[in-house]
């Protein structure tokens, strides 16, 4: 019995992994033990009330059989059925339910009502229970999910603790970012989106507005696992740096002698010491870039580049690549200094990266304005 309720656990974190409530369900043959359908929770994505897990195994298992009675076969559910999923088994005429945990919501076995002692034309037969330990964790993980990424995201603003908190209030309050913020929401419920949703707004926590001495502006977050964490270009340590992280540091090298290669990618240092290390996307899905393009981000940052090129206080911008290259529009007071070059890519390194001078004229630029130089080491 266990194994087949353990299937259902499989498919009920599958619904879950895409953002469904997390339910699966199994039909099983009982003479031959067969698995002749299965089904998980789809409501969501397919935008149907009736696509709960129990309502697809039943048509599957109907469809397989070559009839509407499912004689002879049981149904496993990692959740108590609710009366639209009762009235099919009965429909159906199931003769057996299996189910995990009780369903104090919305279940109609055992738990707000008693649908099967009715005088219905079948009555199954129920067992409760089985692995109801762990299909109750299922939605108890999954629904404490939720409730985070509700508080954190849908939150009507983001507390950075410093002085963005005052610059920033208003732009979270504007209809693109609301908007921006209901898609958010959906696609950490329902995909793997990095970097962590506490980490989003890294760059600006780490580097409050009146520390900001340069920006360094990337696209998107790294795609793959372990490594986006809110600051363009820079990798969690433990984290193998990326080709272009690499690159930046043989610059680095090259320029001031600050050798940093062999030891980690993790550059929280050079934003506590003043470098805010903006993406001008500040999001994306697991191995697609450019996924959380165009979605409203790109307002978001221009507003933050735009706010530090009102401040009286000189800021470096570097900006690398042609998406960079493109916010330089944004950047018109004449107390800054603005370094462009192609992006530190290998596809582009060699073309105007390499030898651009940058780190080392930043420095000059900030001494020359009376301000402490960037410590270039990651240490």
């Amino acid at each position: 019995m266990e194994k087949y309720m353990k299937r259902a656990v499989e498919l009920a974190e599958h619904a879950g992994s895409m953002g469904e409530i997390p339910v699966g369900a199994v039909v099983v043959k009982r003479e031959t033990g067969e698995i002749v359908a299965e089904g998980y929770n789809r409501r969501e994505s397919d935008k149907n009330a009736l696509a709960h897990a129990e309502l697809i195994a039943i048509n599957e298992a109907c469809r397989k059989l070559g009839g509407w009675r499912l004689i002879g076969c049981d149904l496993y559910v990692t959740l108590e059925p609710c009366p639209m999923c009762c009235g099919a088994i009965i429909n159906s005429r199931v003769e057996r339910v299996i189910y995990g945990a009780d369903d104090m919501k919305a279940g109609s076995v055992f738990s707000l009502q008693q649908m099967f002692e009715l005088p219905y034309n079948h009555k199954p037969e129920i067992i409760r229970g089985v692995l109801a330990e762990e299909c109750g964790g299922l939605l108890s993980s999954f629904f404490k999910r939720i409730r985070k990424i509700q508080k954190y995201i849908g939150a009507e603003m983001v507390n950075f603790e410093n002085e963005w908190d005052d610059l920033l209030k208003d732009e979270f309050q504007k209809e693109y970012y609301q908007d921006l913020r209901k898609f958010l929401i959906k696609e950490y419920k329902t995909q793997t989106i990095y970097p962590n949703m506490y980490d989003i707004f890294n760059a600006m926590k780490y580097t409050s507005y009146e520390d900001v001495k340069v920006v360094i502006l990337g696209q998107d977050p790294y795609h793959e696992p372990n490594q986006a964490h809110g600051l363009s270009f820079s990798v969690k340590k433990g984290v193998e740096p990326p080709p272009s992280l690499k690159n930046i540091f043989k610059e680095i090298n090259d320029e001031l002698g600050i050798d940093n290669s062999g030891k980690h990618g993790e550059l929280t240092n050079w934003a506590k010491s003043g470098v805010l290390l903006l993406n001008t996307v500040l999001t994306v899905r697991r191995g697609m870039a450019n996924s959380h393009k165009d979605k409203g981000w790109e307002k978001f940052t221009d507003s933050v580049i735009s706010l530090l090129n009102e401040r009286e206080k000189p800021v470096v911008f570097l900006l690398w690549g042609n998406n960079a290259k493109a916010k330089r529009k944004l950047i018109t007071g004449k107390q800054h200094l603005v370094l462009a070059s192609a992006h530190p890519s290998p596809l582009s390194a060699y073309h105007g990266f390499f030898g651009c001078g940058h780190f080392a004229e930043a420095n000059r630029f900030l001494e020359a304005n009376g301000m402490e130089p960037v410590n270039w080491s990651i240490d």
